[in-house]
């Protein structure tokens, strides 16, 4: 059985495409998955996506042409990767800044899963946020996006006012999500120095600054367990708005 040379070039296309993806989408980019399990997953990925990639024709004519789509196929696996990495950091941005708020701020540890420095508390909400998308199913609709987006590869006219209002809304939900996560200890610490502060005003002979840590601390605990109750839904509906908005970056380059 023999292959032809343009079939073996779209499985390459496919591999380099879904393996430039791969290295940098949670929750595949974890350092828990071995290279080369990654690098395994993305032929066994390419061998359907063969079928479904867009080819245009002429693109495996001459060496130059060649090479420009397999680089240009890193480059959008890469850039679909990075959307699905910059909303999945919505979570450990709210741990570190629930952290912050609940009195867990020391100095940031090292993450070797994701080998960024971070909150102790947004390492735990990292943590948890990896598991879930495994275990909830949330990878199968990231990759689903992933499959859907293979048909567009190339880049059409360019549109910054389209790019724009994408990323604005990008950001916008990144910051909202954040300050929705870190809001109920936000709320809670807000609370307590308001009765601290009372309290210091009805006894002054009562140390209030050494209350107030633990029950800063006590309050975050309890606070995050109610949170991490949460987090499924959030995952879900966090994973179902980055894939969209892959999708939109998506069709804007196919414009």
């Amino acid at each position: 059985m023999t292959i032809s040379e343009p079939v073996l070039l779209t499985f390459l296309a496919a591999m380099i495409r879904i393996g430039a993806f791969l290295f940098i989408a949670p929750p595949f980019s974890s350092k828990q998955i071995p290279t080369t399990l990654r690098i395994g997953l993305s032929m066994v990925l390419a061998l359907p996506a063969v079928k479904i990639i867009n080819i245009p024709s002429g693109t495996f004519a001459t060496p130059n042409s060649t090479l420009f789509f397999l680089l240009l196929q890193v480059a959008l696996g890469l850039g679909l990767g990075m959307i699905i990495n910059f909303f999945m950091s919505i979570f450990s941005a709210g741990g570190f800044l629930s952290g912050m708020l609940g009195g867990f701020s020391p100095p940031p540890q090292f993450d070797p899963l994701s080998l960024n420095q971070n909150s102790p508390l947004g390492i735990f909400y990292e943590m948890i946020t990896t598991v879930l998308l495994f275990t909830s199913g949330a990878y199968l609709f990231i990759l689903k996006g992933l499959f859907v987006s293979l048909k567009i590869t190339t880049i059409g006219n360019y549109n910054g006012q389209a790019l724009g209002s994408i990323i604005i809304s990008d950001f916008s939900t990144f910051f909202s999500a954040t300050l929705q996560i870190a809001a109920p200890i936000a709320a809670v610490i807000f609370t307590i120095q308001i009765l601290l502060s009372i309290l210091s005003r009805v006894s002054p002979s009562m140390s209030i600054y050494a209350l107030s840590f633990p029950i800063q601390i006590l309050a975050t605990i309890f606070i995050v367990s109610l949170v991490i109750s949460n987090l499924p839904g959030l995952v879900q509906l966090i994973t179902t708005q980055s894939v969209s908005s892959m999708m939109d970056f998506a069709r804007f380059l196919g414009n």
